[in-house]
């Protein structure tokens, strides 16, 4: 069995792709972030769950199994990024704040 990568890292890696505001599939974002399709579309369906992505299916002749999705980050997406880099700031401060003290 294949080991993933921590899914909150997977999460985050697909949000900072998608803040350039174009649409992708879960292949191209799986392809990109090097995970398999099945944990990409796993997270994407959690994004998509909490609201920072949406999703709507491909356009095209009606297909058997399952359908295809394309997804764009939502303006909740872009604000949770700032959170995590915010978050990364803070120890920074923190840290930097003691020295020169």
């Amino acid at each position: 069995m294949m080991q993933s990568k921590g899914f909150n890292v997977l999460k985050r890696q697909i949000l900072e792709i998608m803040k350039d505001g174009r649409v992708y599939t879960s292949v191209q974002l799986g392809s990109v972030v090097g995970s398999s399709r099945t944990n990409t579309c796993d997270c994407l369906l959690r994004l998509y769950d909490n609201g920072l992505v949406s999703r709507e299916e491909l356009p095209g002749p009606k297909r058997v199994g399952r359908p295809t999705f394309q997804y764009a980050i939502e303006p909740r997406g872009l604000d949770r990024l700032s959170y995590w880099k915010a978050q990364e700031e803070e120890p920074k401060k923190r840290r930097t704040k003691g020295v020169s003290e």
